[in-house]
């Protein structure tokens, strides 16, 4: 009886994100090396990027904000720049081994994303990943609240994410993240 009441507890108790948990599909460092940003600069750029703010600019423009900010090791706090473009925010943070790409966010469909000559963009239709990427569409889904289609990038500790509206399924935002180290 007891072996039952606990069976029932661990299924009750459940992380939802847990239970529809999605697969996300693998692709090598050669395939990563082919996302563009607005098919300027690659992502694999901007990782390596190494603080060098005028090549960024030189890129992709000037941002339209730009917020950097030193950090106090002795109060815990760390560098940081941000750099914001229309529907395009990229982030930088200084963890201890200098300046890292954090993440880059795609928020409208005036910044798009380059594989491989298509341009992926907010407000695309989800199917258009679906032959670039196969295994991640076929295991599409939710992931804590956000329905997504994930790209691990082999390798690594990055990824990235197309976040999509399930009924329309049009995609809403398209991230690239990476845990520092």
């Amino acid at each position: 009886m007891i072996e039952k009441i606990w069976i029932v507890l661990f299924f009750t108790f459940l992380p939802i994100g847990f239970t529809q948990a999605q697969i996300a599909e693998k692709i090598d460092y050669e395939q990563f090396k082919n996302f563009s940003i607005h098919d300027q600069i690659t992502i694999e750029r901007l990782v390596n990027l190494e603080g060098n703010w005028e090549f960024l600019k030189d890129s992709l423009g000037e941002p339209v904000s730009e917020d950097c900010k030193e950090g106090d090791s002795f109060m815990g706090i760390e560098s940081y720049c941000s750099f914001t473009y229309d529907g395009l925010e990229i982030n930088y943070t200084s963890v201890g081994n200098g300046v890292e790409l954090s993440s880059v966010k795609i928020t409208n469909d005036n910044a798009f994303l380059m594989y491989e000559n298509i341009e992926l963009r907010v407000d695309d239709s989800i199917s258009k990943i679906a032959p670039l990427f196969p295994e991640a569409y076929d295991n599409r889904g939710l992931i804590d609240t956000n329905h997504v289609i994930k790209l691990n990038v082999a390798g690594s500790v990055a990824n990235i994410s197309f976040l999509y509206d399930p009924i329309d399924e049009k995609i809403t935002e398209i991230r690239f993240v990476q845990v520092l180290t």
